[in-house]
């Protein structure tokens, strides 16, 4: 969904936004929504908003599939392409670009890149089930969830530092 900004009053808007969205890495398991507010000031636009959605992850420990809730605000300021083009000409690219500039294209909003962007950034970077997940057992393979497996926790010890199983401090 993309918006122009010249379709952007004085005043800004509110964008209700219920919108089914497809990433070759995420699994929605239902549409993002939400509401934007699009205002425009001077050669500056502010998108606030808050957005909703499920998403499908994978458990870091057991593997299983698991909905995960997203629920984040949204804040970005930007520049107008203006701005942006007549940034310093020292800059080897032709203007300093921030990442909320990539949003905004040719006089146009591009929505569906801040949703996607948004809801990217809430998931988390070890993807658990449940803080309580145990696993699998790293010997025999068994689902600890399950059941447990009965093997031994216990590490072996390297002999190179057997030794240290006898030393004791005296306090």
């Amino acid at each position: 969904m993309k918006v122009s900004l010249q379709d952007v009053p004085e005043g800004g808007f509110s964008l209700d936004i219920e919108e089914g969205l497809v990433a070759s890495d995420l699994t929605f398991l239902e549409p993002v929504r939400g509401t934007l507010e699009i205002r425009l000031h001077k050669k500056e636009i502010i998108i606030s908003g808050r957005l909703t959605t499920s998403l499908s992850l994978n458990c870091g420990r057991c593997l299983k599939d698991y909905s995960f809730p997203v629920d984040t605000g949204v804040s970005i300021y930007a520049r107008t392409e203006e701005v942006v083009s007549t940034a310093s000409e020292d800059d080897e690219e032709g203007g300093a670009e921030s990442p909320e500039d990539a949003h905004i294209k040719d006089g146009e909003i591009d929505v569906t890149g801040i949703l996607l962007e948004h809801v990217a950034l809430e998931i988390p970077i070890k993807q658990l089930c449940s803080e309580e997940c145990k696993g699998f057992c790293p010997k025999c393979g068994a689902d600890r969830n399950v059941s447990p497996c009965g093997c031994n926790d216990e590490q072996p010890v390297d002999p190179r530092f057997a030794k240290l199983k006898d030393f004791k401090t005296n306090k």
